[in-house]
């Protein structure tokens, strides 16, 4: 009875220590992936990672009826003349602030990425045209009323696509968002600002820039 005890009370260690060690692997996984699929400037999902999930909404907006969803583009306008004229911290300085504004404030399954050098990408699942659009409003708004004080300003292009209405891939929606941000930028009056000067501390914007949006 003893030995038995004893051998069942061995295995139990032996399992407790296979357990507590495939967990410490999970984990180290969960950390290479996440280290993976971060822009490592910004903290944001990066490129690979926002393909990924690109194709999973996609996946679910073609099995499940009526399911739709819409990317927002951003796109740092004269993120060249930051540079040169105030210099590569102040460029990453106004990157790190525009990733702060654009992720503050949405909801919990919403995806915000860096998807290259001064553009971004938010991935918005369950999100009609129509909420997409009160979401920009929303966004700009929020930005220009910031920028009144200031004298230096950063701006922001955006455009917006939605599935189905403007495309039925993950590539037609990219280029529907593209072009739509592309014709911001050609217009130029329309764009979003938010004043950054160079001695400026960058502060999250803590308003909410999206909650379920109201009619």
């Amino acid at each position: 009875m003893i030995d038995r005890r004893g051998n069942t009370d061995r295995k139990l260690a032996r399992l407790s220590e296979t357990n507590a060690r495939l967990r410490r692997q999970l984990a180290e996984q969960e950390s290479f992936r996440r280290i993976a699929h971060q822009d490592a400037l910004t903290g944001l999902w990066n490129r690979r990672y926002a393909d990924e999930r690109l194709a999973e909404e996609m996946g679910r907006a073609r099995s499940v009826p009526g399911y739709r969803f819409s990317v927002l583009v951003a796109d740092v306008d004269d993120m060249k003349g930051i540079n040169d004229r105030r210099g590569h911290a102040a460029g990453d300085q106004a990157l790190r602030w525009v990733a702060g504004f654009l992720s503050h404030g949405l909801r919990s399954d919403d995806i915000c990425c860096r998807i290259g050098g001064d553009e971004f990408l938010l991935i918005l699942p369950d999100c009609g045209g129509d909420e997409c659009r009160r979401l920009v409003r929303r966004v700009r708004g929020e930005w220009r009323h910031e920028s009144r004080a200031h004298d230096h300003a950063v701006a922001v292009s955006l455009g917006t696509a939605s599935y189905p209405t403007h495309g039925a891939t993950v590539e037609s929606l990219c280029v529907a968002a593209d072009a739509s941000m592309y014709e911001e930028k050609r217009r130029g009056g329309a764009r979003s600002v938010r004043s950054l000067s160079a001695e400026q501390t960058v502060v999250a914007w803590r308003s909410s820039v999206r909650a379920k949006a109201s009619p």
